[in-house]
């Protein structure tokens, strides 16, 4: 790994994970053979999101938004780009974000990115991405399809439900790092070139 924001450790992870699930119950995963093209094609969004970061660089917060095995792509956006970024970032799950948080946008000034696929829980994103929609933030959509009229299309190609983080992930980095070299931001710094930062972090093991 050579950034601190551990992107391509991250990924490694989940992969080290999903073989050992696929070694005590092959298949159980999904088709472990097509996520390295995946990502690489996932790789391909870096132009769109780029363009993106152009025009969220100034943006207030960032939500990101999953249902069931998306939702922890909208986890780790938050965690990068309030690394990476400085970007003030924050992850939900659709219901989570409806019953609540949804009350404190400000639409003027922030914008969602949504993660979806091909299943029954990706209905509640839709409807996350037409309320912002609605009231009038911007929304990426990454996803093996396009989203609601409207959105930002991210397209990610369909490995399954179980393998759609390490797929969905890939954009999120992107962004992460897109907006930091917008502001101005090493994104691998980790703050440690501010001497009160990196004094506290000296207390602490990652």
């Amino acid at each position: 790994e050579t950034s601190s924001a551990y992107t391509v450790s991250h990924t490694a992870a989940i992969m080290l994970v999903a073989r050992l699930a696929d070694a005590i119950t092959p298949g159980a995963v999904g088709d472990l053979a097509a996520v390295p093209d995946a990502v690489a094609q996932a790789l391909g969004n870096e132009g769109e999101v780029a363009a993106l970061a152009g025009q969220w660089a100034e943006r207030s917060t960032i939500y990101g938004i999953g249902a069931g095995a998306h939702e922890p792509a909208g986890h780790e956006l938050a965690i990068k780009v309030n690394e990476a970024a400085r970007m003030r970032c924050r992850g939900y799950a659709s219901e989570q974000f409806l019953h609540g948080p949804q009350a404190q946008v400000e639409p003027a000034e922030d914008a969602v990115v949504a993660f979806a696929g091909a299943d029954a829980a990706s209905a509640r994103t839709e409807t996350v991405a037409r309320f912002a929609l609605d009231v009038g933030m911007p929304v990426a959509w990454v996803a093996p399809t396009a989203g609601p009229s409207g959105t930002q299309p991210l397209l990610v190609p369909d490995v399954g439900e179980q393998l759609a983080p390490m797929v969905e992930l890939i954009p999120t980095q992107l962004l992460a790092a897109h907006l930091a070299a917008r502001r101005g931001v090493d994104a691998d710094d980790f703050r440690l070139g501010e001497a009160v930062f990196k004094q506290a972090f000296e207390r602490y093991d990652l």
